[in-house]
């Protein structure tokens, strides 16, 4: 990137301010783990592939944070990642889960659906 160290600075300044602005959104609302999602039919961008699978969220990793999801497919396998941005944009969610610990200490493993 060419420029002086001022546009350097500013550009990192403003990238920074835009991944926390991400970060927050996810952490004020993250999608439970377990909860059962699909793409979206009218929109499914990348994921068409995964059309018509009832996919789930997995356990978030600590090293990741909380915008980073985990998909997990059918066969309990723990696939894709993901963030929240592409989580709304492409996804929809068919069954929210009442699971509250969000890294999967004190919970068994997901199964198979």
């Amino acid at each position: 990137m060419a420029g002086s160290i001022q546009q350097r600075r500013r550009w990192a300044a403003w990238k920074k301010m835009q991944f926390a602005a991400q970060s927050r959104d996810a952490v004020c609302d993250p999608v439970r783990p377990g909860s059962e999602i699909a793409v979206s039919e009218d929109k499914p961008g990348p994921y068409h592939s995964m059309l018509g699978q009832r996919l789930r969220v997995g356990y978030y990793g600590r090293n990741d944070g909380l915008n980073v999801i985990w998909i997990v497919f059918p066969n309990g396998e723990y696939g894709d990642t993901i963030d929240h941005s592409h989580l709304r944009k492409y996804f929809k969610v068919i069954r929210d889960s009442c699971d509250t610990d969000f890294y999967g200490d004190n919970s068994p493993a997901l199964v198979a659906i």
